[in-house]
């Protein structure tokens, strides 16, 4: 199995959350914008596989328990401070009912079934109405976070099956990833992918409301990431020079740009159409390693890999920050400009937010606030928070309690 870091992988990441920035700012342009959300399930799918072959083949198990760990370390502490300042947002903007309706909405993202939610209320993502939940965003890291119950543990299932059936045989290998197991891992996902993707061809028609926010018509595109990294990690896509790998890049690019350009509300979404940029990522993927060309070094360059780097964190705060803006502003071209910049500014002074906790600084003390600008020190604050959330390491059901006691404490 190869473990090569993509170097356009920040890049791909940056194309789209911008794709979804630019949509969610109703920029008649990008109609397609919200295939972004797409190429982030190709992406999710394809590292964290990757990560969890690499660990069977390196010590022929998974470590569930590290496994989960080093997710919620990853995804709750940024998720849960911008749900409770979204909830304390709401109270303060909104009518008490919608209010009410935010906070029961942040309980079910809190819980990564926001998208269920989301289906049982019949909300279509295109014609929601003018109530829209500031925290609908987490539907998408809901049905990342279902799959990630499941997978793991079929890895696992399916690693220590082939082991003990070597053993059996007299094999002395260490590493059950040497045996028919990559076959085995490829055909299930590949299966699930056909019978998921034809689901949401089916579903997407008069039912497109669920379809879109259904965790059986999205399962495919991580699946197709995770077969992709199997492929790629037994060398199925080592072939070819820097020049063709470069032109297949441009092509994923392509086929993303175009989608994003061309489709729009109206297309039978996620099925068929979502296969487009799904192909175009898996391309990008693929063949992003030792690739050349024009494509391939638009995205490292420094400002789409620094904005990959903070793509999760600026997927989850930009939502509720147009949600609340255009609750007490009329949306023109110039608000729409001003929210734009609203998200956009703490770019330049956050930091990639850490994929594990960040080490304490060496006399133990927590970063402080200092005397910044007002939004330099908002963004400070959800660092400061972050930053204890990880070093707490609590369970997730007292991570949101916690951080509640947190915003009332520190100063």
């Amino acid at each position: 199995m190869t473990s090569d870091r993509l170097p356009g992988l920040d890049g791909l990441r940056a194309l789209a959350v911008g794709a979804v920035l630019v949509f969610h700012l109703r920029a008649t342009w990008l109609p397609g914008g919200f295939l972004g959300v797409d190429v982030f399930f190709v992406i999710s799918g394809y590292l964290i596989t990757g990560l969890l072959l690499r660990e069977l083949e390196r010590t022929g198990r998974i470590s569930m328990r590290g496994f989960y760990a080093r997710r919620m370390r990853r995804i709750f502490p940024m998720a849960v401070v911008v749900l409770v300042c979204t909830v304390v947002a709401a109270y303060a903007l909104f009518a008490a009912s919608r209010a009410h309706s935010t906070f029961v909405d942040a309980i079910w993202a809190f819980l990564f079934v926001e998208n269920w939610q989301l289906v049982f209320n019949g909300t279509d993502y295109f014609h929601a109405g003018a109530a829209i939940s500031p925290v609908r965003q987490y539907w998408s890291l809901s049905v990342e976070e279902q799959f990630y119950l499941v997978w793991p543990l079929f890895m696992l299932a399916l690693g220590a099956l082939a082991m003990r059936h070597r053993r059996r045989r007299g094999s002395h290998a260490e590493s059950p990833m040497s045996g028919r197991l990559p076959t085995v891992l490829g055909t299930v996902i590949a299966v699930v992918v056909l019978a998921s993707f034809g689901w949401a061809v089916l579903r997407s028609g008069e039912y497109h409301a669920e379809a879109y926010f259904s965790t059986f018509t999205r399962i495919w595109e991580l699946g197709v990431g995770a077969l992709l990294a199997i492929v790629v990690g037994l060398g199925g896509a080592a072939a070819g020079s820097p020049r063709v790998r470069g032109w297949l890049v441009a092509l994923g690019l392509a086929l993303i740009a175009g989608s994003a350009l061309l489709l729009t509300e109206d297309s039978r979404f996620p099925g068929p159409w979502a296969a487009v940029p799904v192909l175009g990522a898996a391309l990008m993927l693929a063949f992003g390693a030792r690739a050349a060309g024009p494509a391939s070094g638009l995205l490292r360059t420094r400002a789409f890999q620094y904005t990959g780097q903070v793509s999760y964190s600026w997927y989850l705060w930009h939502f509720p920050v147009f949600i609340f803006l255009f609750a007490v502003v009329q949306r023109t071209a110039l608000t729409t400009l001003a929210a734009f910049a609203l998200v956009s500014l703490p770019l330049s002074v956050t930091v990639p937010f850490w994929p594990s906790p960040p080490p304490p600084p060496t006399d133990g003390v927590a970063p402080r606030v200092t005397t910044c600008p007002p939004i330099v020190n908002v963004v400070s604050l959800v660092k400061l928070l972050a930053w204890k959330l990880c070093t707490l390491r609590l369970p997730p059901t007292a991570t949101l309690p916690v951080t509640l006691r947190l915003l009332l404490t520190v100063k």
